[in-house]
């Protein structure tokens, strides 16, 4: 009889690494992303508990993100729910963190 194959535990979830390797350059995107929605939150009128429910996390993950320290990355859902609910476009934020770095826009 054989032995069960080990397997080595992943660390995608857990916060050490990224799940997916990481392009160079992307990290500064990914920061100057973040910086911006955080940007958007202190600025916007919008109440916490609104951009939580659409980014379906608490209110307080939202809070902490607005009044904590800052952070060099964010969720994706949070990061595309305070665009939208700050009446911003994720999608053209990123296009212009990417052209501002170099890389082509399609």
């Amino acid at each position: 009889m054989s032995e069960p194959i080990k397997r080595k535990a992943s660390a995608a979830g857990i916060g050490r690494e990224p799940a997916l390797p990481v392009k160079p350059g992307m990290d500064k995107v990914a920061s100057k992303l973040t910086r911006q929605a955080r940007a958007r939150l202190r600025r916007g009128n919008v109440p916490d508990t609104q951009v939580a429910r659409a980014a379906s996390v608490n209110r307080m993950t939202i809070q902490s993100f607005r009044t904590g320290a800052p952070r060099n990355d964010m969720s994706l859902s949070m990061f595309i729910a305070v665009f939208n609910e700050t009446g911003g476009d994720p999608a053209q934020a990123i296009a212009t963190a990417l052209d501002t770095n170099g890389k082509e826009v399609a």
